[in-house]
Formats: C-alpha cells, sequence, structure tokens
C-alpha cells in the first residue's frame, strides 16, 4: 500500500472518530413533555427534564439536544413563570417554542345568564372542558363526542390539573399563565387527532409526554331576557349587565360609548357586538320610552387577556355614568395571538340624553355626544 493510501486511511479514521465524538449524549433522565395550543394560542411548549452531565472545562454545565430539528443547548433552568422544577432552559428560554397548525373551532361556552349554568358545544371529540374567568378554574365536562351540545353547572377545581398528559406542575404553571387572559374556555384533545406530529428528538428522550388543548379567547353571556335587581349606587337608576364578550367587529382602536334609543338602532349594535358569532342572540324584548340600552366597545386589541364588566352606575339628571372594569393581560403572560374587541351591553331604567362611562380609577373611557 502506498505511503499516500496510508495516510488517506489515517485521515477518514480520524475524521469517523471524530464525528463519533460529536454524538448527541443529551442529558442524563432526558424527558420532553410538551403542550400543543391549538384555536386563540397558536403554540407548541416543550419542557425539556433531565440532569446536566457533571463535565469540566467550557461546556460545563450544558448540553446540545435536536429539537424539532434544530440543535439546542440545554442548560440550568432560568426564572420564569413556566419554568417547573426538573426541567432545563433551552436555548435560553424556560421551555422550547414553535407555531402550531391552524384548526377548525373545538368548542363554543357560553354562560347563561340566569343561574351558574354553561353551555358547552363540540365541534370535534374532546376528552374534557374546562374554563377560568380570570380567577380560578372551573371543569365543565369529561369526554364529548362531536356535535354534543350539553348545559353543565361548572365545578371549581383551581387549575388544569388531569388535563391531557399534563404534570401537576406543569398544569398549575400553564393554568397560572393563561389567567391574566381573563375568561377563557379550553377543551382537552385527544392525541389522535392533533394536527401537528410529535417533534424530532435526538437523542431519543425517555418519555415524550404530549397533550394537545385548544383555547376558546373570551367567554360570552348570554342576553338577560329581563331587568335584574339594581347593580349601582343610585337607587332611582336600576342598571343590569345585558351582556358582554371580547370578540366583537368593532374595529377602532379607542374606546367609544353608544345609546341605543329605538330597535333598529339596538340591532345594529347587537350586530356588530356579535359579528363573530355564526348564532347571534335574538333581540331583546325593550321597553324604549323608559328604559336605556348603552353599548360600551373598549376597542380593538392585538391580543387576547383583555375584558370589560359593569362595576356601578349613577345618574345625575340626564346624565348616566357607569363604571367598568378593565382587565388586561400581564406581563410575560401567554397571550391569545388573535385581534379581540371587548364589549359590555348595559340596560338601565329611565331615560339618559348623555352617558359617560368611567374605569374604576376614574378616568374617562368614552362618552356618548
Amino acid at each position: 500500500m502506498s505511503v499516500m493510501n496510508k495516510r488517506a486511511i489515517g485521515v477518514l479514521s480520524l475524521g469517523a472518530a471524530l464525528l463519533s465524538g460529536c454524538t448527541m449524549t443529551g442529558p442524563n433522565n432526558f424527558e420532553v413533555h410538551e403542550v400543543l395550543l391549538y384555536g386563540g394560542v397558536q403554540e407548541r411548549i416543550g419542557w425539556v427534564y433531565g440532569d446536566l452531565p457533571a463535565t469540566t472545562g467550557a461546556a460545563s454545565g450544558s448540553t446540545n439536544v435536536k429539537l424539532g430539528g434544530s440543535d439546542v443547548t440545554l442548560r440550568p433552568q432560568v426564572s420564569d413563570a413556566l419554568a417547573v422544577t426538573g426541567t432545563l432552559s433551552v436555548g435560553g428560554r424556560a421551555t422550547f417554542r414553535a407555531p402550531t397548525t391552524a384548526v377548525n373551532r373545538a368548542v363554543t361556552v357560553t354562560k347563561d345568564f340566569i343561574g351558574d349554568n354553561y353551555s358547552v358545544q363540540v365541534g370535534t371529540n374532546v376528552d374534557a372542558v374546562f374554563f377560568t374567568d380570570g380567577r380560578t378554574w372551573f371543569k365543565l365536562s369529561d369526554r364529548l363526542v362531536a356535535g354534543s351540545v350539553v348545559s353543565r353547572v361548572p365545578a371549581n377545581v383551581g387549575t388544569l390539573r388531569g388535563a391531557g398528559s399534563l404534570t401537576n406542575a406543569e398544569a398549575d404553571a400553564l393554568s397560572s399563565s393563561l389567567l391574566s387572559q381573563g375568561p377563557l374556555a379550553v377543551a382537552v384533545l385527544p392525541i389522535s387527532t392533533l394536527p401537528d406530529r410529535p417533534l424530532d428528538v435526538s437523542p431519543a428522550p425517555r418519555t415524550y409526554l404530549r397533550t394537545g388543548l385548544f383555547v376558546q379567547p373570551g367567554l360570552a353571556t348570554a342576553i338577560a331576557p329581563t331587568p335584574a335587581a339594581p347593580s349601582n349606587s343610585n337607587p332611582s337608576v336600576t342598571v343590569t349587565e345585558y351582556t358582554r364578550g371580547a370578540n366583537s367587529i368593532f374595529s377602532s382602536p379607542n374606546a367609544s360609548v353608544f345609546v341605543s334609543r329605538t330597535a333598529t338602532d339596538l340591532a345594529a349594535r347587537l350586530a356588530v357586538a356579535f359579528g363573530n358569532q355564526t348564532n347571534p342572540p335574538n333581540l331583546p324584548s325593550v321597553d324604549f320610552a323608559r328604559e336605556t340600552i348603552v353599548t360600551f366597545f373598549l376597542g380593538q386589541r392585538p391580543t387576547g387577556g383583555y375584558g370589560v364588566s359593569l362595576v356601578s352606575a349613577r345618574a345625575s339628571g340626564s346624565t348616566l355614568t357607569v363604571t367598568v372594569r378593565v382587565t388586561a393581560p400581564g406581563p410575560g403572560a401567554i397571550t391569545s395571538q388573535v385581534i379581540t374587541s371587548p364589549f359590555l351591553l348595559v340596560r338601565a331604567s329611565g331615560l339618559f340624553d348623555r352617558v359617560v362611562v368611567q374605569d374604576t380609577n376614574g378616568t374617562v373611557l368614552a362618552q356618548s355626544n
């Protein structure tokens, strides 16, 4: 064999040795748990578990793996709302993030105006349905088949524990992150129906768990059939929250308030408020000779997590002042990446020429002409 051939064989052998030395070993006890969010939130969130190898030198305290076709570096976990015990940071973030595929609506949850019942309509098979009012979590149902329409009294469960394959720590972290968006519903999707394939992971983890959730941003309230008890500080005026929601077709970024004095005008306001609903509610019965209907639009917002609700009202002559509570997502919150436009309809006894809407700090948000 010639000297050149021997050198070539030596180079090839050295290259093979180097390549074999670069094989990704990953952390010890390597696991990947992911939740795939659809609907109002289109994102897959992956938690990576493991123990970093005890090494020395520049690479100490880190290791590399492939997730979703990309090389990522795993290091000790960082401080984050989604960081859970036993997980590692992924490329400097608490979790792996990637977009999910758009899907058809899986669930529609509506609160009945009177009582504690909620209407649940599912467009596909679901394993469970939860919802939050922005303060805590409730469970509405277990497994439902596509096309089901049921009425349920919610059970207070506090978190999303039991949803899919989420661990308790993961469910608690996700629950807290979603709370800041205000009212929303979550349907647990069967794994076999998810449109996104499992991530390509190398080296292969010893455990790979997947959970699919459909998020319905906002939670509509059915229109009140009749005025309820006064919710204002002035006994001469009875004010009722008629209905509210977060998905009107009002497109201005600025808040506006409208006073409806005829059925035609009210129908026009309802068309804007419920323009994104397939089956909008029927026009309510109103005595326009004795009642005033106020429609308040908070203004278009770039994400979910915004909402508005009635706090109180008072009258001064022909002016009605309505105080509302405005909610907004907190910093770092998981927000639905859809445009929302919150609205509120209020029914007041008496006739008013002018309506002023203010927040709980007394800041005027809008006033009618």
